[in-house]
């Protein structure tokens, strides 16, 4: 783990990091959610109490329970998982139709209050040591920019792995965001156009906050076929591919030729000039 870089995570009443996985049930019982489940809790059991993030993060599945469809392993991850209630939590709503860019903004608003939320979709695995990865963004983040100058940070692709600094009730704000322009893009583009601050009302809504790109993808795509979209993509990045355009918008994109050597974005080492480690987790 790497030493504290920034500052320590902070005691409040409310979870540190809060990963948050809207699910659905998928065709023929397709099972997508298991893996995703459990590669979370095989990096969360392993932190003892020498650990910074030890008893700090928590997961909140919820599902979006589709008439006269059941969500099998929904249900037999909430038995198996029973036992482990202070760190997973499973809930779920019923819905009649479809409706993606407000269910994302209803279930956003559903997430219990955290200092920071990881956004998830229900078929992705983290990589290996991917939460030291974040842990390792967010002091960076904090030190760099400012306890209070970022809103968000990409660290995958589509509405995948995007965290939220929600000490300030960001995520209410971007769903509601979301709720007012559903039918104007999908979710994944609005979450660009808001986190970027590309129109007016974004700009408002954030002021000086930043959008920062990580370097690194840390998910590994289970599913053929995008939860938000009805087509099968290109081939997805894998664990540990850089995000660069064009597998994100050059807005939220890692600049490689201007931080070669550096891992966050924008401001590089030589920018600011102060020394952040480039931590490459996947030689770890």
């Amino acid at each position: 783990m790497e030493k504290n870089t920034g500052e320590e995570i902070q005691q409040t009443n409310m979870p540190w990091l809060i990963v948050a996985i809207p699910t659905v049930p998928r065709p023929n019982g397709i099972d997508y959610l298991s893996p995703t489940i459990n590669a979370l809790y095989s990096q969360i059991s392993a932190f003892d109490e020498t650990d910074p993030m030890h008893k700090q993060i928590q997961v909140f599945v919820l599902s979006h329970d589709r008439v006269g469809i059941p969500h099998k392993s929904f249900n037999d991850l909430k038995d198996e998982y029973s036992n482990h209630t202070d760190t997973f939590i499973f809930s779920h709503v019923r819905t009649k139709v479809v409706a993606q860019t407000l269910d994302v903004a209803h279930f956003l608003k559903q997430v219990p209050k955290s200092q920071y939320v990881l956004f998830m979709e229900d078929d992705f695995e983290l990589c290996p040591n991917g939460f030291k990865a974040i842990y390792h963004i967010i002091q960076k983040s904090n030190r760099r920019f400012g306890m209070n100058g970022w809103n968000s940070v990409r660290t995958s692709f589509g509405l995948n792995g995007i965290l939220f600094k929600n000490s300030d009730d960001m995520l209410n704000i971007f769903a509601n965001y979301l709720e007012k322009h559903a039918d104007r893009r999908p979710p994944d583009h609005l979450y660009t156009e808001f986190a970027a601050k590309e129109t007016e009302e974004a700009k408002q809504l954030l002021g000086d906050k930043t959008v920062v790109g990580y370097r690194y993808n840390i998910f590994h795509h289970l599913g053929a076929v995008s939860t938000l979209r009805e087509s099968k993509h290109w081939d997805f990045p894998v664990c540990w591919d850089e995000l660069l355009v064009p597998t994100v918008f050059e807005v939220e994109a890692f600049n490689k030729e201007k931080c070669p050597k550096d891992d966050l974005w924008p401001k590089c080492n030589d920018e600011v000039n102060e020394q952040y480690p480039w931590v490459q987790w996947f030689n770890k």
